[in-house]
């Protein structure tokens, strides 16, 4: 089975990555693999691997081995298509979980996996993806897959992955959003010490402080911090302003201060409707403020 079904494919792809200015320093032959490749990839469903792509074109299995041992920088290559469709975005950083049998496959372990809700035997990837907030699409931007170590624990490998493509992240925002998991102080300083911001979802039993607004007495001694614990089900409405404000939804910003997350005072949003978690950000831009949020989904 070939793709010669859908010539419009290898049309479109060829036109897409011609732009791409590193793809025309590459040798011709490198260059036709890279096109085969991506046209498997838009027409195979389910899974890929190299049988499948030999299926798919007309090209043998070992074609494809053999030019897979040579590295491409798919993430350079992402990010040069992602400059072009997107103005505003956020990074998304997401492990998952993938099955995986056997004992000899390289970064084999017990990993979480979300949808059975527990640590299962297989492989774990890390993968990151820009979001374009105003489309409320995701586009891939790489993936890296999880080694099984010793030396260092899940989290402090997932903080030094963002280390080494930070970089990458920063030319398009300076926003990066990850699950519950990773409201941590180890990973919001990591990420605040690259230059950049951090959003993500507080434990449900998060202890969190209203910040002291009294004005200052003049007597001797530090002046006082905190003016009580944050009921999150019930909200001092002195503390919080209405940032949205629909039948469905209202969202609350106010500032607070996490002793867990880190020491200074960082920016909450809480929404009041009890299906959706309580959320934080390190940094609140104040076009956003301005604008409308969209509701969660």
């Amino acid at each position: 089975m070939t793709n010669n079904r859908y010539p419009n494919i290898k049309t479109l792809i060829i036109s897409v990555y011609s732009k791409y200015a590193h793809l025309k320093t590459l040798k011709e032959c490198r260059q036709k693999f890279i096109i085969n490749a991506f046209t498997c990839f838009s027409s195979i469903k389910g899974k890929i691997n190299f049988l499948q792509m030999s299926r798919f074109s007309n090209k043998c299995e070992q074609y494809f081995r053999i030019n897979f041992e040579n590295k491409f920088n798919f993430q350079d290559f992402n990010l040069t298509m992602i400059q072009e469709r997107i103005t505003e975005c956020i990074v998304a950083f997401d492990p998952s979980y993938i099955k995986k049998s056997g004992k000899h496959t390289f970064g084999l372990g017990m990993y979480w996996s979300g949808c059975a809700g527990r640590a299962k035997w297989g492989l774990d990837i890390c993968g990151f993806a820009v979001v374009d907030v105003i489309r409320n699409t995701a586009f891939h931007l790489n993936a890296i897959q999880t080694p099984k170590s010793k030396d260092v624990n899940l989290l402090q490998y997932y903080c030094q992955i963002i280390k080494e493509n930070y970089l990458y992240f920063k030319e398009l925002t300076t926003y990066l959003v990850a699950d519950s998991y990773f409201a941590k102080s180890e990973v919001v300083q990591t990420v605040m010490s690259l230059g950049m911001h951090f959003i993500s979802r507080l434990r449900d039993d998060a202890v969190l402080f209203y910040l002291n607004r009294e004005p200052k007495t003049g007597k001797r001694g530090a002046p006082k911090k905190y003016s009580g614990r944050v009921n999150t089900t019930e909200p001092d409405t002195d503390y919080f302003t209405i940032c949205y404000n629909t039948k469905e939804l209202k969202v609350y910003l106010y500032c607070v201060r996490s002793t867990s997350i880190m020491p200074s005072s960082t920016v909450r949003l809480w929404e009041e409707i009890s299906t959706f978690p309580l959320l934080f950000l390190t940094k609140m831009e104040k076009r956003w403020r301005e604008n409308s949020i969209s509701q969660p989904t």
